[in-house]
């Protein structure tokens, strides 16, 4: 095997890594927005199970997992809490090992509740690093602590400029040896 076809089999491994990412472990910040504002926020570290200060004000827990996010009632909460403007973000999420993993997507996989059962697709939005999820539903109190949202989180490696380099000097030794 020449040397330039290493280099070549070399980068395709590099990129195409199938290795699992995570969030457990990573530090990041969930804030509990009202009406598009920070009602309470909270420094973070995903673990495996409930995370250390997964809490928002006694009335709302939230855990994050390996890709997952989890947002559930705490308690029984009081009307004026439970109302259209509730929402709740998660920032600053880095996948621990994997520096150039990205979010390109969320998706609901499952939702409940008085107050969550209607939340959806269309009622998340994120970044390459960050999670939205609006509750647009109506207002009202909830009668009980079963309301839940978990939200999956779609991810994609971004090759790193490394990598990219390598690849084109694979693809220029390939082209070059084709010439010969």
């Amino acid at each position: 095997m020449s040397y330039m076809n290493s280099i070549t089999i070399a980068c395709v491994v590099a990129i195409t890594g199938t290795a699992n990412a995570t969030l457990i472990g990573d530090n990041y910040t969930a804030n509990l927005l009202l009406n598009g504002d920070v009602a309470a926020s909270n420094a973070d570290t995903a673990a495996i199970g409930p995370d250390a200060n997964g809490n928002w004000l006694g009335l709302l827990n939230y855990d994050v997992e390996a890709d997952t996010i989890t947002v559930s009632s705490a308690t029984t909460n009081p009307a004026s809490m439970w109302n259209s403007g509730l929402g709740f973000q998660f920032a600053d999420l880095d996948f621990v090992g994997f520096p150039n993993r990205e979010i390109i997507g969320a998706t609901v996989i499952a939702a409940g509740g008085l107050g969550f059962s209607d939340i959806s697709d269309a009622d998340l939005s994120w970044t390459t690093d960050s999670l939205t999820i609006s509750n647009d539903a109506t207002a009202g109190s909830p009668a009980n602590t079963d309301q839940f949202v978990t939200v999956q989180l779609l991810t994609r490696d971004v090759p790193a400029p490394t990598s990219l380099a390598l690849l084109g000097l694979g693809a220029l030794g390939a082209g070059r040896r084709r010439r010969s």
